[in-house]
């Protein structure tokens, strides 16, 4: 969805900010989880200091339990056996939900980065799929995989 921040008022805008609704826990073995303490911290706009979001406020148990989800994952193989044809549908696809979301990531980037929407909108958010779509493309581009070793 392609808009031109531009076209936006300061009433759309806020409208938008108002219906947003972020996800605020942990993402740790593919699931969305809170801290393991219960602890979250409150995530303020530099615009105006107002609400974000409360947010997981993770902590050392909570790395070691994403440590852990992740060296499990490597070692059964679901990352790492995967052709890097596979690897680079998923990671497409993953850019793909970014720039069909870019609107909201740019929000969300704003208000928590405290920089203006347009820069979001033109820099952070594209460019964050570009990166992905990147790593994505080049080693199967070039004719070399990523040879990955447990």
């Amino acid at each position: 969805m392609s808009i031109d921040p531009a076209t936006l008022t300061l009433a759309d805008w806020e409208a938008r900010r108002a219906a947003i609704a972020p996800t605020t826990g942990l993402v740790i073995d593919g699931r969305v989880v809170a801290a393991a303490s219960g602890a979250t911290f409150e995530d303020r706009t530099g615009r105006d200091g107002s609400l974000v979001a409360a947010v997981a406020s993770g902590d050392a148990e909570d790395v070691d339990r994403a440590v852990r989800a992740a060296r499990r994952a490597f070692d059964d193989g679901r990352w790492s056996d995967l052709h890097p044809k596979e690897r680079k549908r998923l990671l497409l696809r993953f850019a793909d939900a970014i720039r069909a979301d870019h609107a909201n990531l740019a929000l969300l980037e704003a208000l928590d980065a405290g920089h203006p929407i347009g820069d979001a909108m033109r820099v952070d958010a594209p460019k964050c799929a570009e990166v992905i779509r990147i790593a994505a493309l080049h080693p199967v581009e070039e004719g070399r995989y990523l040879e990955l070793r447990r």
